[in-house]
């Protein structure tokens, strides 16, 4: 009896793992099947009629307080609660199938009130299907363990059996994905990403680059010369640089060319009050209009970029805000990074790269949901768990026909946009534009121009260009994202690129600019 209310009390803990647990222990004589199989089934319905009793009790009390907010979002409950109002029953079977889902559904069946006496038939029947097959495929693999590893040491079984219990639980949650059209798209996306290297985290994608780069600076005899190629900025740019510094540098090259996107710093320690009073007064004077941007003065790969479409939104933005923000106005048109670069004994720099930036949309179709628009979209999918959880309050809405909706806004790969390799636009024009307003920053060599123009004519005449951002020394080539490209493309192209970053640091140098020491970079590369 001991066994038996172990494995109906671990089934609270993990439902799957307590089904294999139960036949493993089935398999090993400890407990019979069937007593198994009744043991993880009487705690799958104990637990899931919890679930229920819970959202029936609370009326939603409960799911508004802050400890369960944070187990269970309020766009899950809400979902649950719409599938139920459309198709209750048919939703109380599937989630018993479908990852993530069983959660919100059972609380929001009680919650709605679903009669009790329906919930437990659905909910009988569904645990009588999926009970057994997972109990008794684990019985089968630890019997056939037992007979094969009979005489084998204690420790070699209990790998064994342990990496039969291991193996059975991905087993059980790949056939859950395939069970239904959601998983295997969301099974698609993480295999897509483990395959294609535009993925992959920068840790693992950086380890040939950082160690070229170590040989870079022993072959030099200066480990940090690359923080010598941008004397006008912080580290040149490696981390913790200013964005509204940046950009003021340029400032001369904005009174000549008036190609920045106006922009205001607005100080994190103001109070809320000062801080909306400085917002509307650059709206009046340069926005004009909805929507602006608010982005982080320091930070990096779009993190904290918010796209303000209203005055509300802007206020809670900067109320929110405890650090200095960047208002900035609101560009349209067509995205692109320009990476440039001049050695300091050259009279004109180079355009090393151009990124076409796509930002990601869907069109509706007046039947898919945007989930399933999201899901189906041959891009879009590839981070289909990054869209879902941006978009989490907006999957059930029902995208009209031909309207299109805006998935990606940021030119940023890593929030979704699609980088291409633009370096088919470069012309002389573009060139000689970049290169006269780089040279009026005095101090600056190297780095990435992310910009807007109306259209691509006007980038290769090199004429209504609006500069967003400049990146220093650890922005990247990022037309290397191209899906198009190999990964051996992607590392020649880095490592030219670190390689002419250290040859300008190197010469800057030898005119009197002074590099970060090691420890300094050690502790910004390593901050959070």
């Amino acid at each position: 009896m001991l066994e038996f209310f172990g494995i109906t009390i671990f089934t609270f803990l993990s439902e799957d793992l307590a089904c294999i647990t139960a036949g493993s222990m089935a398999a090993r004589m400890q407990m019979h099947l069937w007593s198994a199989v009744l043991a993880a089934y009487v705690g799958i319905v104990a637990g899931d009629l919890l679930l229920y009793c819970v959202g029936y009790a609370s009326g939603g009390f409960l799911l508004n307080t802050r400890w369960v907010r944070h187990y269970l979002k309020p766009e899950k409950i809400a979902r649950a609660k719409s599938w139920l109002e459309i198709s209750g029953a048919k939703m109380i079977v599937l989630s018993r199938f479908v990852p993530g889902t069983r959660l919100p559904t059972y609380v929001a069946a009680g919650v709605l009130r679903m009669p009790v006496a329906r919930f437990t038939l659905l909910l009988l029947f569904a645990a009588l299907v999926w009970t057994p097959l997972l109990v008794v495929a684990s019985y089968l693999s630890g019997a056939w363990l037992l007979e094969h590893f009979t005489r084998a040491s204690f420790v070699t079984r209990f790998a064994a059996m342990a990496g039969v219990v291991v193996a059975l639980w991905f087993a059980a949650r790949l056939v859950l994905a395939l069970a239904t059209w959601r998983g295997r798209r969301l099974l698609y996306s993480r295999i897509e990403r483990l395959l294609r290297w535009e993925f992959w985290p920068m840790a693992i994608l950086y380890i040939p680059v950082g160690a070229y780069l170590f040989y870079l600076a022993l072959r030099h005899r200066c480990l940090t010369a690359f923080t010598a190629c941008n004397p006008a900025i912080y580290a040149s740019g490696m981390r913790g640089e200013s964005k509204s510094e940046i950009l003021s540098g340029l400032m001369p090259s904005q009174r000549r060319f008036g190609n920045i996107a106006p922009f205001i710093c607005i100080a994190g320690d103001l109070p809320v009050s000062d801080k909306i009073k400085l917002a509307q007064k650059f709206i009046r004077q340069h926005a004009h209009s909805f929507p602006v941007v608010i982005k982080p003065d320091v930070g990096e790969r779009g993190n904290g970029v918010f796209i303000a479409e209203s005055h509300a939104e802007l206020v809670a933005h900067l109320a929110a805000s405890p650090h200095a923000v960047i208002l900035q106005q609101y560009i349209p048109g067509r995205e692109y990074g320009i990476f440039y670069y001049r050695y300091p004994d050259e009279a004109t720099g180079k355009i090393f790269a151009v990124t076409d930036k796509r930002l990601i949309t869907l069109t509706g179709d007046g039947v898919s949901s945007l989930e399933r628009l999201i899901l189906n979209d041959t891009r879009a999918v590839l981070m289909a768990q990054f869209h879902l959880e941006k978009q989490r309050t907006q999957l059930d809405y029902v995208v009209p026909q031909g309207e299109v909706y805006p998935l990606v806004r940021l030119g940023t790969h890593c929030k979704g946009a699609l980088f291409l390799d633009g370096n088919h636009l470069i012309t002389p024009e573009l060139t000689r534009a970049i290169d006269t307003s780089s040279k009026n920053f005095d101090g600056f060599y190297f780095g990435r121009y992310d910009i807007r123009v109306p259209n691509e004519d006007d980038l290769q005449r090199g004429t209504n260009i609006k500069i967003l951002e400049l990146n220093g020394v650890t922005s990247e080539a990022t037309n290397i994202y191209d899906p198009r490209h190999s990964l051996l493309f992607a590392y020649k192209t880095l490592l030219r690129q670190w390689r002419i970053a250290v040859t300008i640091g190197l010469e800057n140098i030898r005119r009197g600019a002074l590099p970060v020491g090691l420890t300094a970079l050690l502790k910004m590369a390593f901050s959070k």
